[in-house]
This record gives structure tokens, sequence and C-alpha cells, in this order.
């Protein structure tokens, strides 16, 4: 029983009529937008992990892997509207930055010419 305070005419306590109102409680969007900011900014976090993991690292080939990895960071990064449309442009300029960082370690990377010219001796008469 709730005691009472000599008023006849006392109404339930607005903070619980509050509670239990429908705009109280989350909806499904805003539910799953908040899960998305919060998966975004744990990207980013993991993200300079990696960046941290890439410079302390002299294998060629984890360098590769992990320059990769934060590229792909990155693209998705840029792509997040929980971020201010300059952040996610500077992500996107770090993501192309990691990408011909990746290409340039990359195993499989072609190996660029010095000069347009033929080496000499490639045609005989």
């Amino acid at each position: 029983m709730i005691p009472s305070t000599g008023r006849a005419h006392e109404h339930p306590q607005p903070a619980v009529r509050t509670a239990l109102s429908p705009q109280a409680i989350p909806s499904q969007a805003s539910l799953v937008q908040a899960a998305l900011t919060q998966a975004a900014a744990a990207l980013w976090s993991a993200t300079l992990s990696l960046m941290v993991a890439f410079m302390h690292n002299t294998a060629p080939a984890h360098r590769y892997l992990i320059a990769r990895r934060i590229a792909n960071n990155f693209a998705t990064l840029r792509q997040q509207e929980c971020f201010a449309p300059e952040c996610r442009a500077t992500f996107g300029r770090l993501f192309e930055r990691w990408t011909r960082k990746a290409e340039r370690l990359s195993p499989h990377a072609a190996t660029p010419r010095t000069s347009g010219v033929l080496p000499a001796g490639w045609f005989r008469h």
C-alpha cells in the first residue's frame, strides 16, 4: 500500500508515468542505431591498434596483410553516418593511402618499369 499524504486527489508520480509510457521505451531503430555507432567506434579503435601493429611489424607478408585490413576498415568507416562528413572524407583519404601501401607491399605486385624503352637486344634482325 502506498502511504498517503492526506490529499484525496493524489496522482501517481510523473516519473512512474513517464517510465511506463511508450515514449520512454527506446524504439527498435534507435537501439539499432546506438549499436551501429558503438560498433563503428570499436572498429575505429581496432583500426588504430592495427596501425600500431603495422609500425611494429617488420615482416613484409604480415605488413601487407595488416595494411589490407586497415584499408578495408577505412572503407567501412567512411560509410558510417554516425561520423561527421569531414571525418568520413578523412577516412576515405586514409582508405586510398592504405590501399596504395598494401599494393606496394603485395607479393603479387607488378614490377614497375623504370622507363618506356625496351631493353637492348629485345628485337633481333
